[in-house]
């Protein structure tokens, strides 16, 4: 599919402005509500070596690498299973190297840290990502195409977006989906969307 001169002038002026507004308040963190649309009751969690958690701020201990966490609701507060125990709170924060995420068919893997926390008796995860790898994951999902600048000017209007949603909500800033921007976590990056988040 080729990008007609015109959608790429358009997209090039858009992110002209877009990055004279904002390019100097985007945040180093964004969070991104995720599975907020497959509304699942349990979740599991795993990383790449130890998977950290606390509970409404105190730490709670570890899982060890390859062995999955549980994610559930438990009337008003999130609960954690891992390892033996079974941990309950308003919060509860997971930390470690590429949390992978599986639940009602999703298998993702994200950055930074997962906030669980219950709504109306609800699951809700949140992921405190980096901006960079967020945007890289924006634009491989909402342009998928191969031209670096056409993937340089979706960077700066996804950089945008987000920078002008941070605090819009208490929890969290953005979904996961169209609602907001599409974000299938950090294994959905291309090279191309990688490139063209490092250059803008």
């Amino acid at each position: 599919m080729r990008l007609s001169l015109r959608s790429l002038s358009l997209a090039f002026a858009l992110a002209g402005l877009a990055l004279s507004a904002t390019a100097q308040t985007a945040p180093e963190v964004v969070r991104v509500r995720i599975l907020d649309r497959q509304a699942p009751s349990r979740i599991s969690v795993e990383a790449d070596g130890p998977l950290f958690v606390s509970v409404d701020g105190a730490d709670a201990g570890a899982s060890l690498g390859g062995t999955p966490l549980y994610l559930t609701a438990n009337g008003a507060q999130a609960r954690a299973e891992f390892g033996g125990a079974d941990l309950s709170g308003r919060e509860i924060r997971l930390t470690g190297d590429r949390l992978r995420v599986r639940a009602s068919g999703v298998d993702r893997v994200y950055a930074g840290a997962l906030v669980a926390y219950t709504e109306g008796g609800q699951l809700r995860v949140v992921n405190h990502t980096p901006t960079e790898p967020y945007v890289a994951s924006v634009v491989a999902s909402e342009f998928g195409f191969n031209a670096i600048e056409g993937a340089k000017a979706q960077a700066v209007l996804a950089r945008t977006y987000a920078a002008r949603r941070v605090g819009k909500n208490f929890h969290y800033d953005l979904d996961d989906h169209t609602g907001s921007q599409v974000f299938h976590g950090v294994d959905a990056a291309s090279d191309v969307s990688r490139r063209a988040a490092h250059e803008t």
